[in-house]
Formats: structure tokens, sequence, C-alpha cells
């Protein structure tokens, strides 16, 4: 019987997602977010709407558009548009993109919650070691909707060759089938079906068709090995070694190294895999002792609450 991924599927982390109340959408086949309590219906009256129209620009720029693609799908004056990426440019949030004309923003807003702290500082760690010894970038991404958002990066020191990439840039879940989507579908998205067009870069960057078995295969390598890693380079010269991350219960994200062409590097992939693999076994490990330090702590006080005479004690 053919392999169907984890019995239980795990929900889309809340960290997952830029903002709240957000909705997914598309504009022309580039994925965007847009907050609906904001604009849609009109029903609702803001104290600062050019703050809200801010964030709305900056959320759309997750891949790159132009002032008139803002513009047509926003409905915000272009006069406003173009003050409002003046101002994002200018503080750092917003950048000129590619193609010609287009902007990209550099960071995207991430909710945060009472344990985000401590996760985020050993995850950066463990990137900082990982471009360190490996010499390579490393990369950081969420689930959403639409497919995996590059959230967070580290670029090794003293390196003049890096992945060119930004914050915010998402990875539909297909038809690509590159090893970050391989293991983000495994968990989040779904096992091919029959039919659907998946491809893989071959040694000459051309496209490589995968079949479903061939899909399902990496797919079912991500979840019992662990990792996946990209079996020739594309285009920009990167191939990427992928694994997945777990949080207290479930799996919260996507660590990859973005493997530069350069020389020797045949003879470094099987440690820089063993990097990666140390790193994300170490957070994994961090988050289950965590998990089960909560769960003793709530069974002390239950049992302290029980023992206090504050609730029914079964004999």
């Amino acid at each position: 019987m053919a392999h169907s991924g984890p019995a239980t599927r795990p929900s889309f982390p809340a960290c997952a997602f830029f903002l709240a109340r957000a909705k997914p959408n598309v504009v022309q086949d580039k994925p965007y977010l847009v907050l609906e309590s904001v604009y849609g219906s009109g029903d609702m009256k803001l104290p600062v709407p050019g703050l809200a129209r801010g964030i709305q620009v900056l959320n759309l720029l997750s891949t790159p558009l132009t002032a008139n693609e803002i513009v047509r799908h926003t409905r915000i004056p272009k006069t406003t548009v173009v003050r409002i990426l003046t101002t994002l440019r200018e503080t750092g949030l917003v950048t000129k993109g590619e193609p010609p004309r287009s902007f990209v923003a550099t960071m995207q807003l991430l909710p945060r919650d009472s344990t985000a702290d401590d996760f985020e500082r050993a995850l950066e760690g463990s990137m900082a070691r990982i471009a360190a010894e490996t010499n390579h970038t490393a990369e950081w991404y969420l689930p959403t909707e639409n497919g995996q958002v590059l959230a967070h990066r580290f670029i090794p020191p003293h390196t003049q060759v890096h992945v060119r990439s930004w914050i915010g840039e998402v990875r539909p879940w297909g038809p690509q089938l590159d090893s970050v989507t391989a293991t983000g579908r495994a968990w989040w998205s779904k096992y091919p079906g029959p039919g659907e067009d998946l491809w893989i870069f071959g040694p000459q960057c051309e496209k490589v068709p995968v079949s479903e078995a061939g899909a399902r295969h990496l797919m079912d390598q991500a979840v019992h090995t662990g990792i996946v890693l990209d079996e020739h380079f594309n285009p920009r010269g990167i191939r990427r070694i992928a694994s997945v991350v777990w949080g207290e219960s479930q799996p919260v994200g996507v660590m990859a190294i973005a493997l530069c062409s350069v020389p020797g590097l045949a003879d470094r992939i099987d440690g820089c895999a063993g990097v990666l693999l140390r790193e994300v076994w170490t957070l994994n490990a961090e988050a289950k002792a965590k998990l089960q330090r909560t769960e003793r702590r709530s069974a002390e006080e239950a049992h302290a609450h029980i023992d206090d005479g504050n609730g029914p004690l079964e004999r």
C-alpha cells in the first residue's frame, strides 16, 4: 500500500501567518495576504487608516510588485501608494526588486507568542552555526496556504558567494518539487495525486517530470529519514538540503541549507547534511524536553489541586 503521509497532518502553526485575520489570495499567480478587516466590506472604521494601508502594501510585497500592480489590486490612489512606498523604502522595510520598477519587502510582520523568544534564540543560534560550519546560507521556511515563505536566513561570514533570495519570498507547493517543497508537502500540504504535473531540475537545468511514485518517494524520504537533498543545481547554481523542525507538539517549519555551486562542493555535501541534521535534532530535542516539562508541571498542578480538596478525588 502506498504511503499517504503522516497519519495526522498538523495544522499550520500560528507563527506561520503574517498577521491575524489574514487570508490568502493571488495576484497574477503571486501569493499575497489581504487583511479582510481593514478592507473589503468597508464597514469597519479605523482610527489610523494610513497605517492600515501601509500594512496592506507591506504584505502585498512578499513578492515583487510594481506601483501600478499595487494600485490595481488595492484600489489605493497611486499618489498614496507612491508615498507609502517611499516611506517603507526610507525605513528599510522595502527595497527595489526584480523585474525593474518593482518593489519587494525586506521583512514581514509575524505574531509573537509567549514561547517565541526562546525558540527564536535557539533557531538563530542553529542557523549561525550552520552558516559558519558549512560556509553556505542557512534558511528558515514557514508554511502558509499558498506555499512556504522564507522567514529568516543567515548568510555565512567572510564569503563572496551566497544565494540570491529575499525575506518574504514564497515557494509555492508546486509544480517544482525541490527539497524544501517536498519536505513541506509531506507535512503540511498533500501527497501527489494522479495527473498532477510535478518536476525537478535535471543535470542541464532542464525540467524533468516526476511521476506520482517518484514524488511520493521524495515525500516519504522527508518523513522517514528526516532529510531531502536536491539531486541537481537549479539555474541559479543552487542545490538545497531540507529537514523539518518540530515545536512542542507539531512541526513548525523547514530548515534548509542553500548550497552554492563552488569548487569542491561534491566532497562536502555529506558533511553539510550532517551539520543540518545535528542542528535540527538539537532543536527537536529541546522542543520535546520543553513539552515534557510542560506536561509534568500540568500534572503536578492538577495533583496539587486535588490534594487541596478543590476537585474530585477518584479512588
